[in-house]
């Protein structure tokens, strides 16, 4: 009996369309019953990292890329995921350190550039806006009566550049008016 050289590649897929449609579990428990029979297997080990990243768990994912980094140093895809596990723990200057190598090794790989806007984004200013709209009607004659009245709630921070990383500078600002 002869196994088909491409198995593991259209298992890998499979569990990747269940990740991609946001069924994480089923994705995770498809690769990890592949990780089972194949723990060596570089690509299973990858694709299991990212959906440890992707499940929020950056300790997992990280420590996982670090491992296919020392069983592959050449492995790109596993830079890449380390580089985006580092800034998921806001780890802000190993981000730094591992975009700096990738952008002048890869600048023209897609991924590379998806994690330097990410990083760029982080590094500008901020601005959040909280509004709410309330109405509140009588439920017998669908009038603003005894029991109604509107609200308006405006709530915003504006937040400086990072500086050394974490800390920002903000300002607040909240507005709310209500008529009864």
């Amino acid at each position: 009996v002869h196994e088909n050289p491409k198995r593991v590649e259209a298992d890998i897929a499979a569990a990747l369309g269940r990740i991609y449609a946001d069924d994480l579990a089923e994705g995770e428990q498809r690769l990890d019953a592949m990780h089972a029979l194949a723990p060596a297997n570089l690509d299973i080990r990858q694709e299991l990292a990212s959906v440890h990243l992707r499940r929020g768990w950056p300790r997992l994912a990280l420590h996982e890329y670090q491992q296919l980094r020392s069983d592959d140093q050449d492995s790109r895809a596993a830079r890449i995921g380390e580089g985006a596990a580092w800034f998921a723990r806001h780890r802000y200057p190993e981000v730094e350190q591992v975009l700096g190598v990738l952008q002048s090794e890869y600048p023209e790989d897609k991924q590379v550039q998806r994690l330097a806007r990410t990083w760029e984004l982080y590094q500008r200013h901020e601005l959040n806006v909280d509004s709410r709209i309330g109405h509140v009607w009588n439920s017998d004659d669908g009038s603003l009566g005894q029991l109604g009245g509107d609200s308006i709630e405006v709530d915003s921070f504006l937040y400086s550049r990072p500086k050394r990383y974490f800390t920002r500078a903000y300002l607040h600002q909240h507005f709310s008016t209500a008529d009864f």
